[in-house]
């Protein structure tokens, strides 16, 4: 109870317990109010709660109020509103949180790890009181001065009820100016992949018009068909490309060529084999079975181990091509080969 109600004071210990308050922000004040608001909502008496506005329990029913989005409770404070002159702005305040509510949860969204701190709603959605509300927002900007506009305003923000005629106290966001980069100046300049982040190398893609009759003078100047099947039918090589287009985008297929770390095909995760005469082996097995494994290495060169050779066989978590194969090309020269692999859809 101690900790709920966050009365631990840390100048009072006696060095057994530890210092750190119970709570950052002490306010054993609310306890037994929010204890009995929940009792209440549980309890769900929603005439005696409206027959409270105008009274001093009208505070602790209108919070119970505001967590009620049924018709009735709406209609229930709409009527209320003419008459509880001296209520009037805690009823805005009850209906400006009434008028959205919390989007069901489909599936095709979540609420990530990050704290919320917009409130009241994570994903707000008008519902079939929405009109009414609104309107009785609208009616009150006849003939408001400053100050009543100011409090419309206020409610439209902290609320996100986003009604444009009600205004704003947020301040426009001003966005800081973006450095612009010439992209037709450094497209050609050799090297750029090396020295451009992966983030603003991917970004170029989507600006640059690939040509692929030079991606495939790339994929061959490069060293890529050494590792690298373009036809079905030759030996055994490394991931077959002749249907890349097909299974990956642009962008998955730059980050494979960037970062071969990142994504490594199945089938071809680089093995570690230590023989049992303690010479190692390295590369990935093109075939398996009881007596044989074949391993072909990053040079393209192939070894055959018999397999009561072998004592132990790793699976590495990098990738057998190497980062860096393409840090020599322009920014041109890597959407050339990126755009020539893409359209392999055989």
């Amino acid at each position: 109870m101690r900790f709920y109600l966050s009365l631990f004071d840390p100048s009072e210990t006696d060095g057994t317990e530890s210092t750190n308050p119970a709570h950052s922000t002490p306010n054993p004040d609310i306890v037994l109010p929010h204890l009995a608001a929940r009792s209440l909502m549980a309890m769900g008496d929603r005439e005696a709660l409206l027959g409270t506005v105008g009274t001093s329990a009208e505070d602790l029913a209108l919070w119970v109020l505001s967590y009620r989005h049924e018709p009735a409770v709406v209609d229930g404070l709409l009527a209320k509103y003419e008459s509880a002159e001296g209520s009037q702005e805690k009823l805005l305040e009850v209906l400006g949180r009434l008028y959205m509510n919390e989007a069901p949860y489909d599936g095709s969204w979540w609420w990530t790890t990050r704290p919320n701190t917009r409130g009241p709603y994570y994903k707000p959605v008008t519902w079939e009181k929405s009109t009414e509300i609104k309107a009785l927002f609208l009616a009150g900007l006849e003939g408001a001065d400053d100050a009543k506009k100011t409090r419309l305003a206020s409610i439209n923000d902290r609320m996100r009820m986003s009604i444009d005629d009600l205004g704003t106290l947020i301040p426009e966001r001003v966005e800081p100016e973006q450095p612009t980069v010439d992209l037709a100046k450094i497209s050609s300049q050799k090297g750029a992949i090396g020295s451009t982040p992966i983030e603003d190398v991917i970004l170029s893609l989507g600006k640059l018009e690939g040509d692929l009759k030079n991606g495939e003078m790339l994929f061959t100047r490069q060293g890529c068909m050494a590792c690298h099947a373009l036809e079905q039918g030759g030996p055994a090589l490394g991931s077959y490309m002749g249907q890349i287009g097909s299974i990956m985008n642009d962008e998955q297929i730059a980050t494979a060529i960037l970062r071969p770390d990142y994504t490594i095909s199945q089938g071809f995760q680089t093995a570690q084999v230590k023989m049992k005469d303690g010479t190692m082996h390295m590369g990935f097995v093109t075939s398996s079975d009881s007596d044989t494994m074949v391993l072909r290495d990053m040079a393209g060169q192939v070894t055959t181990l018999k397999q009561a050779d072998v004592e132990k066989e790793d699976h590495l978590p990098n990738s057998m091509m190497p980062a860096g194969l393409a840090n020599a090309l322009s920014l041109k020269e890597f959407a050339d080969l990126v755009s020539f692999l893409e359209a392999k859809k055989n």
